[in-house]
């Protein structure tokens, strides 16, 4: 571990003195990704840290520990720690850059990670498929938005974009 000996003699962090060691006993180097060992964040799966009853995602805390202090941002979202990688426990900085939220998305993106599921796999589908099938046809047979959207339980822009092919398509 001369590693983590080497790293605690950096002093630009915001990382307090005291929790440097601690903070670097919860990482394990591999090949490739630095995994953070600590507990994940419930529901995002970032690796997270607390210094002094705050929580802080480990990423962000090598981060600036190892590359340097994360500039400040006016934006609702400020400066995101972006991973190279896509592993949400890795702390290698090497794996990690700085960027926007809408930098973030484009790499998402870019990785063909983006897939939002669709149809009754959606989390908020109200609706199936067998349903869809039939909104299609009584709009055929010329029933008016505002009938179909009562006998579903949608509003009737929700019936014009399905029949209209912008909404459940395949």
């Amino acid at each position: 571990m001369a590693w983590v000996k080497m790293a605690a003699l950096r002093k630009r962090s915001s990382l307090p003195a005291g929790q440097v060691e601690r903070f670097l006993e919860k990482i394990e180097k591999t090949d490739s990704c630095w995994l953070w060992t600590g507990k994940p964040a419930p529901g995002v799966g970032y690796g997270r840290f607390k210094i002094k009853a705050v929580t802080h995602y480990a990423h962000r805390l090598a981060y600036d520990y190892f590359v340097g202090p994360i500039p400040e941002d006016d934006s609702y979202h400020g400066i995101c720690v972006c991973h190279k990688c896509d592993v949400r426990l890795c702390v290698n900085p090497e794996h990690l850059f700085l960027g926007t939220a809408q930098d973030n998305m484009l790499d998402k993106m870019s990785k063909d990670r983006h897939r939002c599921p669709a149809g009754e796999m959606h989390g908020r589908a109200t609706l199936t498929w067998g349903e869809v099938s039939e909104i299609r046809k009584l709009r055929l047979q010329g029933l008016l938005l505002r009938e179909i959207s009562a006998r579903f339980g949608v509003s009737p822009p929700t019936i014009s974009m399905i029949c209209g092919g912008r909404l459940w398509t395949k």
